[in-house]
């Protein structure tokens, strides 16, 4: 009676997560952002991907602790819980590339330029547009942390990828350091910025 009774509620719960992902992929990819577009769009879609994955996160534990005292559980069997979590996110993996792309094209366009004035645009302005890449990464959750900073990191490397491609073609003396952005001192803007908003992070908890 017991295992009857656990299939059937299992089977309720299952159907309405399998209802409840269908409704929220559909939200998140068109109703809920329709007026939005580009960066903003991508960064309400990552929050929204975000914030499932989290509360699938919690049930799927949740379930799992209650599985291991059920004598009639299947371990073969993964829950619902869980093959959710691994749709929303697969989701929340692409929605990212498409934002990193956003931002590529949005904040640094000119590394898509292979030449000269693209390079001298990028060495003059790179650190205030890696700011603002922070602060819309930051926007994509509401508040700074350790979610929004891995979404930056994300960024940061795309950009300093797509810089070094471009600088690699170039040939400059060796007396030309100042003229180029090395990874260390790339790095050192992007720790700092992370560290700044893991700080103030901590000071709102």
């Amino acid at each position: 009676v017991h295992g009857a009774a656990s299939s059937s509620t299992k089977s309720q719960v299952d159907l309405i997560l399998d209802r409840a992902r269908r409704a929220m992929n559909e939200c998140v990819s068109s109703k809920l952002c329709a007026s939005l577009q580009g960066v903003e769009k991508s960064a309400y879609v990552i929050k929204s991907y975000d914030v499932v994955c989290s509360a699938l996160s919690a049930l799927a534990l949740a379930r799992d602790d209650e599985e291991e005292e059920d004598e009639h559980y299947s371990a073969a069997e993964p829950s619902n819980e869980l093959a959710s979590l691994q749709y929303f996110e697969s989701k929340l993996n692409e929605e990212t590339t498409k934002y990193v792309d956003k931002v590529m094209a949005s904040h640094f366009g000119e590394l898509t330029h292979s030449d000269e004035r693209s390079l001298d645009d990028f060495l003059a302005t790179w650190r205030r547009r890696l700011q603002t890449t922070h602060a819309s990464c930051v926007s994509c959750f509401g508040s700074p942390g350790s979610r929004a900073n891995a979404l930056f990191v994300k960024c940061a490397d795309a950009v300093y990828a797509a810089y070094a491609r471009i600088d690699a073609e170039r040939t400059l003396p060796s007396d030309c350091a100042d003229d180029r952005v090395s990874a260390a001192m790339f790095q050192v803007e992007v720790r700092r910025l992370v560290a700044s908003s893991s700080q103030q992070a901590r000071g709102s908890t």
